[in-house]
Parts: structure tokens; sequence; C-alpha cells
């Protein structure tokens, strides 16, 4: 970029402007509390908490690329948001941040934070993604005021609408939100929605929840694709689908590739929520358009269930300040579903 300083502060303006053009998602691990222990939760990122050269080579959240860009000049922190918009959602151990440092700074002044040792997102427009850690989920006893402060400023939170039992990380939970009576057992329910309801107060910046489905082929329902075959045919074009081939006879890279295409298109349409990470897309879907997916029905009967039961709770906020205790009402979040394709 030895172009870069001769350019005018407008330019330069729109080329940090260009460089992140979409809304990011960041992926973050939740750690549950040990059940021994006091209910703390803690956040780190999705290849652990710290700052190596293979931790940032395999984390696909925007945040470390962020921190690379802000560090040009004063136009290029810009890429971060506002300053009132920006959130630290992690920083690195401060004591192990000092021994690093001490034999670098001079003495008396605090240890700089470097590259990779601090998340700082723009809250307005990034979403979070968190994968929980931990044996088991204990809404109730998550309920405190330190996880409502951890949680603090997050607008946009996603969770997966299902774990990959494959992966070899034993230790997330598959399915953290399995109903545990009290009166409404779901037994059939992959995620019970008065537990996510429950977990989902603690954000008290709350502005849209995320569920993001993984397409696979396995995902896809074939049957509704076959029986509307021909009316998808005939129905708006839609640019990459082959038509020409029946759908049974597609290989499953092709199938996919055609869901995504039809996703994307469909966003693009419409205007939908698109967030990017260094390796995938996110495409915000509809209900009608989510009926070539297996999940279909029992997603959105859940999206709808959540916001029923977010209206039936009228979730009030108490906070003690300099003009004694405040309430007020808990504003009702938006419920979406996204969807990606490895």
């Amino acid at each position: 970029m030895s172009f870069y300083p001769k350019l005018p502060n407008e330019l330069k303006l729109k080329v940090w402007e260009s460089a992140i053009e979409d809304p990011a998602i960041h992926h973050f691990k939740l750690m549950l509390p040990n059940v021994d222990y006091t209910q703390k939760m803690s956040i780190e990122p999705i290849t652990g908490a710290d700052a190596s050269k293979g931790s940032a080579q395999n984390d696909p959240s925007p945040w470390r690329d962020y921190w690379n860009l802000s560090a040009v000049d004063h136009l290029s922190r810009l890429v971060m948001g506002p300053i009132e918009n920006r959130l630290t959602l992690w920083m690195t151990d401060k004591r192990k941040l000092e021994q690093k440092a001490q034999r670098q700074r001079p003495e008396g002044e605090a240890p700089l934070l470097r590259y990779g040792e601090r998340a700082t997102i723009d809250a307005a427009r990034d979403l979070v993604r968190f994968k929980f850690i931990g044996t088991d989920l204990d809404v109730e006893s998550l309920s405190n005021d330190d996880n409502r402060h951890l949680l603090r400023g997050i607008r946009r939170v996603a969770f997966d609408w299902s774990v990959d039992a494959g992966h070899g990380k034993s230790n997330w939970l598959i399915r953290p939100f399995d109903c545990v009576g009290d009166g409404h057992r779901h037994a059939g329910q992959l995620h019970c929605h008065y537990s996510v309801c429950k977990f989902l107060a603690l954000f008290e910046d709350l502005e849209t929840f995320y569920f993001i489905i993984k397409v696979t082929k396995g995902e896809i329902n074939m049957r509704w694709l076959t029986e509307h075959e021909n009316q998808l045919r005939w129905g708006p074009e839609v640019g990459g689908i082959d038509f020409s081939t029946p759908t049974r006879r597609k290989k499953a890279p092709q199938i996919i590739e055609e869901t995504m295409t039809f996703f994307r298109e469909a966003a693009k349409a419409n205007d939908l929520d698109v967030f990017r990470d260094k390796k995938r897309t996110y495409y915000e879907v509809r209900e009608e358009d989510t009926q070539r997916l297996v999940t279909h029905t029992a997603l959105w009967k859940l999206l709808e269930k959540l916001e029923d039961r977010w209206k039936a709770r009228l979730l009030v906020r108490t906070r003690q300040n300099t003009n004694g205790l405040t309430a007020k009402r808990v504003q009702q979040p938006k419920f979406k579903a996204l969807v990606y394709a490895v």
C-alpha cells in the first residue's frame, strides 16, 4: 500500500469502508461454570484463550483482522465502528500479559495489548455466535449479576440449531436447552423455549437472536424439492440452478450449492441480514424460504413460541443508581434464523 499515504482522507476512508462491507460474525466459547463452584460464566475465543499463531489461523472470526486494520492510522480505526459501539468481549489474562511484556515496557507503565489479545467488535452491527462449553447449562443458577454484566452490550447473538456430535469436541454441549420439566416437559423438542427464553434474558441489550442452521445434504428436504420440481422450474428464475437434471440424480455438493444459491438470492432480493467471517457467509432466511429444509416446521414453531413466551413473561429490568431503584421493560427482541454451508 505504498500509494496509501498519498491519498486524500476521503479516499482513505473509502478504502477502509470497502475492507468490511457486511457485518461480521464472531465465534466464541461460552464457558459454563462447574456446579461445585460459583455460577459465573466466562468468554473465550473459539480456538482457545491465547494469542498464538495457531489460534489466529484456525479462528474464522474477523476480530483479529479488525485489530490489524485499526492499527494503521486514525482513519482505519473507523473499521471498528464508532467508539460508543465498540464492545470488548474478551481480553487475555492480565498476569500472562504482564509476564510477556515486563522485559520490554518502561518501568511503571502498564503492558500494552498486542494483536489477538483482546476481542473488540462493533456491537451495533456485528453478530456474536456462542458455543457452550461445560457439562450442564442450569439457567436458574446462571441468573445473576456477574453473568448479566459479562453479556452486557451484546445486541445480536446466535446459537447453533444443532451441534455436530462428530467434531471431536466432547466438552461442547450437544443439547444445551433440553427441557428440565417444571410442568412443561417437551421430551421430543430439540430446544425448550422456556429454557432458551430464560437464558436470553441474561442479555440485557439483546436486539436480535438467531438460530444458525448448517445446510448439509441431510438437512435438505429432498422429498419437498422433488415434489415441487416443476413448480420451481417455472417459478422466478434463480441463476446457478440446474433444472435439466432431475433432483434425485444430483450429487450432494450440487444440491447444497444450489440451495445456498437460492438463499443468497432471496437474502439479496429481500434485503435480509448477511454476516461474514473469514471462511463463510451466513444468510438470514424467512419462513417461506426454509420449506426446502428438514428443520422448517420445528424451527418456526420454536421461534413463534419464543416470541409468545417473551411477551408473556413481561420482563422488567431493575437497576440501582443515584436516583434510586429504577424499573424498565425489557425490549422485545427479534427472533430470526441464519443458514450457512461448509
